[in-house]
This record gives C-alpha cells, sequence and structure tokens, in this order.
C-alpha cells in the first residue's frame, strides 16, 4: 500500500476545513430559522388566543342582542295590551290574545336569531382558534427539527473525507485507484 502524498494530504485537510466552515455556517442558519419558527409559533398562538377571545364576545354579544330584542318585544306587547285595554275589550281572549300571541311569537324568534348569529360568529373564530393552535405546534415541530442541520453536514462532510482518505489508500504503483474500471 502506497503512503499518502502530499498532495492527498493537502485535500484531506481541504475537506475537513470545508466540512468545519459548512458546520458551522449550517449551525448558524438552523439556529436563524428556528428562532423564526419560534417566533412564527409565538404569533400563531397569539392569534389563537385572540380568536378565543373574539369567539367569547361574539357569544356575549349575541347573548345581550337575544336579551335587547326579548326586552323590546316586551314593551311592544306591553304598549298593544295598553292600547287593547283602553279601548275598553279584554285582552286576555279572543282575537286580543291571539295578537299579543303573534306579537311573542315572533319577538322570541327574533331574539334567538339574535342569539344564533352570535354563536355562528363564535363558532367561526373557534374554527380560526384552533386553525392558529395547529399552525402553532407545526411551527414548533419544524423549529426542533432545524437542531441536528449542523450534525447532519458535519457527518457528509466526515463521510467525504472517509473516502478520500479511503481512495488514498487504495492506489497502486501506476496511480490508478485499486476499484475495478466498468466500461459499458
Amino acid at each position: 500500500m502506497a503512503s499518502i502524498t502530499a498532495g492527498t494530504a493537502l485535500a484531506l485537510a481541504s475537506t475537513a476545513i470545508t466540512t468545519g466552515v459548512a458546520a458551522m455556517g449550517a449551525q448558524a442558519q438552523a439556529a436563524n430559522r428556528k428562532a423564526a419558527a419560534n417566533y412564527q409559533a409565538a404569533v400563531a398562538e397569539q392569534n389563537q388566543r385572540l380568536a378565543q377571545d373574539a369567539a367569547k364576545e361574539e357569544r356575549r354579544a349575541g347573548y345581550e342582542a337575544m336579551l335587547k330584542e326579548r326586552q323590546k318585544t316586551a314593551l311592544a306587547i306591553g304598549r298593544q295590551r295598553a292600547a287593547q285595554g283602553a279601548s275598553g275589550t279584554a285582552v286576555d281572549f279572543g282575537s286580543n290574545l291571539e295578537a299579543n300571541a303573534a306579537l311573542a311569537e315572533q319577538g322570541e324568534a327574533d331574539a334567538l336569531a339574535q342569539y344564533q348569529k352570535g354563536l355562528d360568529a363564535a363558532w367561526n373564530h373557534e374554527i380560526q382558534a384552533w386553525n392558529q393552535g395547529r399552525n402553532a405546534e407545526a411551527k414548533r415541530a419544524a423549529a426542533s427539527a432545524y437542531s441536528g442541520a449542523a450534525g447532519r453536514t458535519l457527518v457528509g462532510g466526515l463521510t467525504r473525507i472517509g473516502t478520500q482518505f479511503g481512495l488514498a489508500g487504495l492506489k497502486d504503483p501506476s496511480g490508478r485507484n485499486g476499484y475495478p474500471t466498468i466500461s459499458l
């Protein structure tokens, strides 16, 4: 087996230095990407909290709109009953009772529609919050995946060094490597 020449030693050293520099660069790049992914995850988590707060507010607003609509209906029924009583008719019998019941029914339907509107808006915000939560999880997973980038670069460089070292030791006296040549 032939000894390693100065040119081969220089090539091995050059590959080692290149590998070290590449590993440091990969480490810096991975750290930057990890920091960016963690920042994006924090933003997504904040957006999730904001969407949850908006859903809570929409539910509250829908409930308050329902109560306001019921108060409005109660006021309208009270006015209608007062007018019926002022005209001298019985308010709890016949067509007056039916008119009051119809007004109450329509008012309750309107009140429930306001409440449902708030629940629908809240549901949309809850979906948005869920999506933001999954986005944050994905960003956190991406951040943890960047941790091994320098190690992968270092292993690749060491593989190249090992290959060069192995090939340097397999040279025969004619200068060709010891691997058979395949001709097609």
